[in-house]
């Protein structure tokens, strides 16, 4: 999964991988190891990218126990350390072994298929104990989890076709759904995507008609070639069936072969953000108004001494029309010397 195509979160994402002190690698369906961070190619002796591409069971010391096993090797460990860290031992650049705690995380699209998965890794010290170890492994699991669950904004992880298979709290709360009703669905099912009169949670009607269908579909296809898309203000579609004004960041992820394999997008609601906007139009309203209609001439310039205001009393006054003063210099209007 390539967290790096996000513009937006990359940073984020890319400082814990790199930063953190347990090892932590990425591996495909096939076990392939996609990426690794310092911790982990150091651990074992290899520089940055050596180990993109080895099958992880390659450098993992193979147990009699474990060659008892007549199933795929491939995401063995993965598999059986999904809930209980396993006792492993890798081999590193020079063939000793490395005795380590792995951990796993599974990442599975919307039919329960595993895609991509997580490992964990920390070096087994003999004056460790073994609750320690496990508390450690737990805490670093937890980080990466919190990176989705502890953001403000609903974020959305989707397959390759659009099917939602993971969100976080915020992206419950923005909808108005249950967990249960989102996981499985096409993130297009939460978009007004019939035509019609909808009423928005800034308290205003939204009228979606062909224009914003359109435009959509602009969307989409630009995102689907430069793989990125930000800050696009766009709606989901609540519960209650109101629309909430959202701005919208996605990001592809793609395999080593370059192929979608999903996306994440980062929903901010901008309802408040929505209502002071129009609370500021109408307040320019009004105070326009006021300058239109008042009983004496009102002239505005910016600092330069342009003409940028010129009401109906004062085209009365001086017999100028706006247009024709408006963009010229102030001194167009002083008495000749």
């Amino acid at each position: 999964m390539n967290f790096y195509n996000s513009k937006k979160s990359s940073n984020y994402l890319k400082g814990i991988f790199e930063a953190a002190s347990e090892g932590i690698l990425f591996v495909d369906a096939s076990g392939h190891i996609l990426r690794s961070n310092p911790a982990f190619y150091t651990l074992l002796g290899y520089k940055k990218d050596e180990l993109n591409g080895k099958l992880f069971a390659e450098i993992v010391h193979s147990t009699a126990e474990v060659q008892k096993v007549t199933c795929p090797l491939e995401l063995f460990y993965f598999q059986h350390s999904n809930n209980v860290p396993l006792r492993v031992e890798l081999i590193n650049r020079k063939g000793e072994t490395v005795p380590v705690k792995f951990r796993s995380v599974l990442l599975k699209d919307n039919k329960q298929k595993i895609i991509e998965a997580i490992g964990i890794v920390e070096v087994l010290r003999g004056d460790r104990g073994e609750g320690t170890l496990e508390q450690g492994m737990r805490e670093t699991e937890n980080r990466l989890n919190n990176i989705i669950e502890s953001s403000r904004d609903g974020i959305a992880v989707s397959d390759h076709m659009g099917f939602i298979t993971r969100v976080n709290k915020s992206f419950l709360k923005l909808i108005n759904f249950g967990e249960e009703e989102v996981i499985g669905k096409h993130i297009a099912e939460f978009t007004p995507y019939e035509k019609g009169t909808y009423e928005s949670t800034t308290g205003e009607l939204v009228e979606i008609g062909e224009e914003f269908i359109s435009n959509a579909m602009a969307i989409v296809e630009k995102l689907f070639k430069e793989g990125t898309l930000d800050n696009w203000e766009s709606y989901y579609l609540r519960k209650d069936r109101k629309i909430v004004p959202v701005e919208v960041t996605i990001a592809y992820f793609y395999n080593e072969e370059g192929d979608i394999i999903g996306s994440v997008g980062i929903n901010r609601d901008i309802t408040a953000r929505k209502k002071a906007e129009e609370a500021l139009k109408m307040s320019e309203a009004k105070y326009y108004n006021l300058i239109e209609h008042a009983n004496d001439a009102i002239i505005s310039t910016n600092k330069e001494g342009v003409v940028i205001g010129f009401n109906k009393k004062a085209e009365e006054m001086l017999g100028y029309s706006r247009d024709e003063i408006v963009g010229k210099h102030i001194t167009l209007l002083s008495p000749p010397s």
